[in-house]
């Protein structure tokens, strides 16, 4: 082999002299990780492979919408799945314009130091730079934050995230008036101020706050600072504590609670989406969690290991919180009702309870103990679930409806997920992360305190979650109160009663549900029911009928042998005799019962008046062709069927009828009812069917009016009661026969 020439080794060192100049032009001495292996994070172009990432993990976020919507959209009755959806796509349309508008800059509107690193001014509460975008940079970010429009984009799709959490809490009964101002709210206002104070490098609470933007005398808040590596507690405890306020402002949907403060079921309409939701948000939650580092390529190699840890730490914390959460309901039914059921749907919440509770630790943990993380998680809300369902009530809180379980899920599991960042967050980790105590090179950070920290972290936590909790309830209480103050809150019950979509969306979200599907169509003025409305209505009459009993035994009157037929209260012999002998009722007697003509000129009840409280416009003045009498039974009518005769006719059924009908209560026929005032039993005890008193001696003249009085009313609500429901399930019951 010839040996090179004095000329072409000059040649060859000259050229690997240039090489050597253009590598030190892009690399550092920090990429250097010895023989071959070089980091990337500092090489140009490197910076777009990370901002890349972000908008992926940004849109994935993003992409949380939709499973926010098919949760919602499970999770209600199918008269208002309209209305949630919308409210859904409403969230990132408002929430865009105010986070445009105001909510960028109060986050991250940050002054930028000068060439020697002094910061002009620094705020600790609240940004105040680029609203509407103004001397935003497009490209390569600026520091302390490195803002940019790629920053904007990602930060964006968080904050619309926390006002959607709001809408499952008010699903079903609010105006659109009320959720417009309150997702601004949130967006503009409410959620832009926390995340200042723990992502912005001049944050009060932040663990990335340095010398030279720290402020009010100290450092790190208790030597530490707030480890929330991906939104507990702007965007799952803003959520979460707005979804009490606006719960307990708005108050129960109707029927949620019966007349002893107990919780009535209200399911939603559809499993299959409610899941399909569940899926679509822990997958939007890699782009939420793993997303949260913004970078890809870092200053050291293995970099990327962050984000994978993280995802790991997602996933295993998803999956313990849904099944800690299954076994938990499983347990609390087999030893109160003594069954198994395993509950799909607290199954799904649990998932939701798991992926909560590591989002903020889930950089800072090992993958054991973000599964004790998302396992205790799922206890914690079910638990939580139940308290505010059955303990609030009794308080101060009135009653609490959460429909979607936010405030249990993001609320509580949030502050959850916070205190266990405190207790499992691995020193390695979080130096790994936020690198040395600032103002020094080998400082120690804080860690958690089962592995062997001194508790500031926990100090640290505890502040930030009772100053979130203050800060969120102490705005949105007075602001929703307002908004309840002005009528633009809650819709009038008669639009809640016959569903959202009808009322305000052009109608039904399953138009094939309704009876005209089937080539019936329904005779003019007679309205077409869903099943869901059909059952409201059947509830609210039954609950009328059990007040209007109530109130005759509490005013000493008697329905006693006249109860044991439908049509001959009075006269057990005679059917008709008895709305003959009934006077008409005194004005001002039992709960708004009233005369109400209908469309054909016939009285609201053949025997009897309508029932006021019943919307006018659910008033069904003639029986549909072919229907006469209750038949096709289905699961809400069966206690109302359960004890006819198979065969009877119409005829038979409109006749006299021995035994007690299923839909009065017991209390009504034999023995006292507990439900009544203490005067009102004693009135019970000395009455007897006849009118007379116990004693044997006739009872008063105005006992026996009072008597006659109720009965009358009574036949007029079991008429009107009938008819409404006959009409009702004609359209309910068309798909079953199909």
């Amino acid at each position: 082999m010839a040996q090179p020439t004095l000329e072409q080794l000059a040649a060859g060192l000259l050229q690997l002299n240039e090489s050597v100049a253009a590598i030190n032009g892009n690399l550092s001495l920090n990429d250097y990780r010895g023989p071959g292996t070089w980091g990337l994070g500092l090489i140009p172009g490197a910076s777009d492979v990370n901002q890349g990432f972000t908008l992926l993990s940004g849109y994935l976020v993003f992409f949380m919408q939709a499973g926010f919507a098919m949760l919602s959209a499970g999770s209600v009755r199918a008269k208002n799945a309209k209305n949630i959806i919308l409210l859904n796509l409403l969230d990132a349309c408002f929430g865009c314009i105010g986070w445009y508008i105001t909510g960028y800059a109060f986050a991250f509107g940050d002054p930028t130091p000068d060439r020697n690193g002094v910061y002009p001014y620094k705020n600790p509460f609240i940004g105040h730079r680029y609203f509407a975008q103004h001397g935003l940079p497009r490209g390569l970010g600026l520091p302390p934050a490195g803002v940019n429009y790629v920053q904007w984009f990602f930060q964006f799709t968080f904050a619309a995230t926390s006002a959607t959490i709001v809408s499952g809490a008010v699903a079903e009964r609010c105006k659109f008036e009320c959720y417009v101002a309150y997702n601004l709210m949130l967006v503009m206002f409410v959620y832009p101020v926390v995340a200042h104070w723990v992502w912005s490098p001049m944050g009060w609470m932040s663990a990335n706050r340095s010398p030279a933007t720290a402020s009010g005398g100290y450092l790190l808040l208790f030597g530490s600072g707030v480890y929330d590596f991906a939104g507990d507690g702007p965007v799952h405890m803003v959520g979460g504590f707005a979804s009490l306020v606006a719960a307990w402002v708005l108050g129960p949907r109707i029927g949620r609670f019966d007349s002893a403060g107990n919780p009535v079921d209200m399911p939603g309409h559809n499993a299959a989406l409610t899941l399909l939701g569940v899926f679509l948000l822990w997958f939007g939650w890699y782009g939420f969690n793993p997303g949260s580092t913004n970078a890809i390529l870092g200053p050291f190699v293995g970099y990327s290991g962050i984000s994978a840890s993280i995802a790991v730490n997602t996933t295993i914390s998803a999956a313990a919180g849904t099944l800690s959460t299954l076994l938990a309901a499983m347990l609390h039914n087999y030893v109160t009702l003594g069954v198994v059921v395993w509950d799909l749907i607290i199954a799904g919440n649990g998932a939701l309870a798991g992926l909560v509770s590591i989002t903020g630790p889930c950089a800072f943990v090992e993958t054991w103990a973000a599964l004790i993380i998302g396992f205790i998680g799922g206890i914690v809300y079910y638990a939580a679930s139940k308290v505010i369902l059955l303990r609030l009530k009794a308080s101060a809180m009135a009653w609490v409806d959460d429909p979607l379980d936010a405030i249990a899920v993001h609320g509580v599991c949030g502050a959850w997920g916070m205190l266990g960042s405190a207790a499992f967050a691995k020193e390695a980790l979080v130096m790994a992360w936020y690198g040395a105590y600032p103002g020094t090179t080998q400082g120690r950070r804080a860690y958690g305190f089962v592995m062997g920290g001194d508790g500031k972290l926990l100090a640290a936590h505890v502040i930030y979650i009772l100053v979130i909790a203050a800060w969120v309830c102490g705005i949105m209480t007075p602001f929703f109160l307002l908004l309840k103050r002005l009528g633009c809150m809650r819709v009038p019950p008669e639009v809640e009663t016959l569903g959202l979509d009808i009322s305000y969306h052009g109608g039904s979200s399953y138009p094939h549900d309704r009876a005209h599907s089937s080539g019936w169509e329904a005779p003019r003025g007679v309205q077409v029911f869903t099943r869901d409305m059909a059952e409201q209505l059947l509830e609210e009459g039954l609950s009328a009928l059990e007040q209007r009993l109530q109130l005759q035994f509490a005013m000493g009157g008697s329905v006693g042998g006249s109860i044991h037929s439908r049509k001959g209260y009075a006269h057990d012999g005679d059917p008709t005799a008895g709305a003959a002998a009934a006077p008409p009722p005194p004005a001002g007697l039992g709960l708004g019962l009233a005369q109400q003509p209908l469309p054909n000129g016939g009285a609201a009840g053949p025997h009897g008046p309508a029932m006021e409280r019943m919307p006018r416009h659910l008033e069904v003045p003639s029986y549909p062709p072919g229907m006469d009498g209750f038949h096709r039974p289905t699961h809400a009518l069966k206690p109302l069927i359960e004890s006819e005769h198979e065969g009877e006719d119409s005829s038979s059924r409109r006749g006299h009828r021995t035994g007690t009908p299923a839909f009065l209560p017991p209390e009504a026929v034999e023995g006292s009812n507990p439900m009544l005032p203490e005067q009102g039993q004693q009135a019970q005890q000395h009455a007897a069917p006849d009118g007379r008193s116990r004693s044997g001696t006739p009872g008063s003249q105005q006992q026996q009016h009072q008597a006659g009085v109720g009965v009358g009313a009574l036949e007029g609500t079991l008429s009107n009661l009938q008819r409404r429901v006959q009409a009702a399930y004609l359209s309910a019951s068309d798909d079953e026969d199909e």
